[in-house]
């Protein structure tokens, strides 16, 4: 498993077909603001798993956002997060991308 944060973004990430990848990030979802996922990697890579994590529990802690995505086709692409917030069309917060290159393994 390959694992990715906030830290990691822009850099070039290369994979198996068949190996997974844990991305986390930070959210804090009391400010309306969720991660949104884009990018071109549709074909290449899976979503496995998209869970919204808590914080420690005090009233507005942020939390994090973990995806886990499986490579099932070679291939490159841009795996592209933009926290948004629903109700502001035109407005967009942080945002994190990881170039994804998969080959045959």
């Amino acid at each position: 498993m390959i694992e990715l944060d906030e830290a990691a973004a822009g850099r070039p990430v290369t994979m198996q077909v068949g190996e997974r990848v844990r991305i986390t990030l930070p959210e804090n979802r009391t400010t309306g603001y969720r991660w949104q996922v884009g990018g071109d990697c549709a074909g290449i890579l899976a979503v496995e798993d998209d869970e919204a994590k808590p914080g420690s529990g005090v009233p507005g802690a942020g939390g994090e956002r973990v995806w886990v995505f499986a490579a099932k086709a070679e291939g490159r692409c841009e795996l592209r997060f933009e926290s948004v917030r629903a109700w502001e069309k035109s407005s967009t917060g942080k945002t994190a991308s990881f170039p994804v290159a998969v080959m045959k393994g």
